[in-house]
This record gives structure tokens, sequence and C-alpha cells, in this order.
């Protein structure tokens, strides 16, 4: 009996530290804007306030991702010398390559530049209404802070982007949406003349048939 009851005061305990973790990410958001600008939170709408912590949410959440960032990296290399048996030297010589081929076949479009986001906000909340939504995986918000700047984009990428915009935007008119749809057009006619020269870049800097059979399987080389 002594047992039982000893195990039913921790479960209790334990649930009570759960729930008031639970509390006190949910009010955290809020405590954070109100503090910020207070007369601005308070002179918001219900909806007003929602988006308001939302974004405060995402925020955070790419705050998180950038300070992971190094480690990320560093697990990446590692993944890859053991997946080609090479040294950290030697995968730098190759990741440029195989970076560029990657960028030029996105803008050809074999990568679905789109995802659907069933009953989701951008930071993973859910909405009262339970509101299906689609989302565009624009190349500005990839890996969220982590995700390339505009000179960083290549020309492809930014049409890609630029697009993406105008269908987002409800006054867009078809004359702007046309120019944008040449741009794109015309980019990856571009990505898909360049690939056959940077899938022999990356076949000529590969020393292993290790190697060549990694990237043959991942379809950067022919």
């Amino acid at each position: 009996m002594a047992t039982k009851q000893t195990l039913s005061i921790v479960v209790m305990v334990l649930l009570i530290a759960a729930l008031s973790t639970h509390s006190l990410c949910q009010s955290s958001s809020r405590r954070s804007l109100i503090g910020r600008d207070p007369q601005r939170w308070f002179n918001m709408t219900k909806e007003e306030q929602r988006k308001a912590r939302e974004e405060d949410r995402f925020q955070r959440k790419q705050e998180e991702l950038k300070r992971a960032e190094p480690e990320r990296i560093r697990q990446t290399i590692e993944a890859w010398t053991r997946l080609l048996r090479v040294t950290k030297q030697q995968w730098k010589r190759i990741e440029p390559t195989y970076t560029s081929i990657l960028n030029l076949c996105g803008v050809k479009g074999e990568e679905m530049r789109g995802a659907y986001s069933f009953g989701q906000h951008k930071d993973g909340s859910r909405p009262a209404d339970e509101a299906s939504e689609f989302r565009w995986g624009k190349y500005a918000e990839m890996n969220g802070a982590l995700a390339p700047t505009l000179d960083e984009m290549t020309e492809g990428q930014r049409a890609v982007d630029e697009l993406i915009d105008l269908l987002e935007d409800d006054n867009a008119n078809d004359q702007a949406i046309r120019t944008k749809i040449d741009a794109l057009q015309q980019a990856r006619a571009k990505a898909r003349q360049e690939i056959p020269q940077a899938k022999l870049a990356l076949r000529s800097i590969l020393t292993t048939r290790r190697q060549e059979a990694v990237f043959l399987l991942m379809g950067l080389i022919d």
C-alpha cells in the first residue's frame, strides 16, 4: 500500500511539473511581447495578438536554429566524410561543386518548391479553426535562420522566390506574374544547359569508385 501511495505521489508531482512547464511555455511569448511594447499589445485585437505570438515564437525558433548551426555543420561534414571515406580537407574540395549541382537541379524544377501544411502556422502551432494552409517552400526561408541571403542566392533561386511572392500577393496582376514566369523559365533553361558541365566537373574531382557510386546513386553524376 505504501509503495502504491508513493508511486501515486510521484506521478502527481511529474504531472504538475509538466503542466507548469507547458503553461510557462505558452505564456512566455505573451510576456515577451508585452515587455517590448505593452501599449501596442493591449491595443491589439485577439487576432492581431495571435499573429504577434506566432511571429514571436517563429523568431525564437530561428534564433535557436542559428545557435545550433555550428553543430549542424560539424555533423554534416562528419556524415559526408564517413560516407565518402574522405578527409575533411578532401570534402571541402568536393562540397562547392556538389552544392552547385544541387542549386542547378532545384532551379530546374527537380525539387518541389512547395509544401502543404495542414492546420498549422509557420511556427508549427495550430489555428483555432483547424484550417488547412498551403505554404510555398521559398529559398529565402529554407532552413529558417540558415537560409541563403539575397546576395548568396543564384539568379534562378531569386526568380523562384519572386514568383512565389507574387502568387502570395492578392494585388498582383497577370502582367507582373507573366514577367516572373518568363524569368523563371529562362533561368531553368539556363540551368538545364549548365547541369551536364557541372556533373562533369564533379566527376573530375572524385578519386575513388566509392565516391562515384555515391554521387551516381544521388543522380549528381551520369
